[in-house]
């Protein structure tokens, strides 16, 4: 299985303000994740709850609105932006800082969320890896 601390680095040296990545269940779970040290999470649990209740919201609002799917999500904040997308059965996060660039974000993510798909396809399955 890969591992996101490698993904991260990767993201990071084209994208150099990603500071997080995070695969969470439907239910809010996280399934695995990597922060760097500007990013100051205390736990990945609460993130990972919030992270799924919010993107649920969202998607549900935009099938209210006549969208029959969701991609991808951003938020930007003073402090931080959140890129989400679906992943099998849960969701990727990109966390960056919020004066990142979208373009070169929107790249990594369309190309590492095909890898982090393949790779926890099993464990959004319920088998053992």
């Amino acid at each position: 299985m890969i591992d996101l601390k490698d993904i991260l680095r990767e993201v990071s040296s084209f994208v150099p303000s990603v500071w997080g990545i995070i695969v969470v269940s439907e239910d809010g779970l996280p399934i695995d994740h990597a922060f760097t040290r500007a990013l100051n999470v205390d736990d990945p649990l609460i993130v990972a709850g919030l992270l799924s209740s919010a993107t649920g919201l969202l998607e549900n609002l935009m099938k209210e609105l006549a969208d029959s799917s969701t991609d991808l999500l951003y938020a930007q904040g003073d402090k931080i932006s959140i890129l989400v997308g679906r992943v099998c059965e849960g969701y990727l996060a990109f966390l960056a800082s919020p004066d990142t660039k979208l373009g070169p974000l929107l790249m990594e993510f369309k190309k590492y969320s095909r890898i982090i798909e393949e790779n926890f396809k099993k464990i959004f399955k319920g088998e053992q890896t």
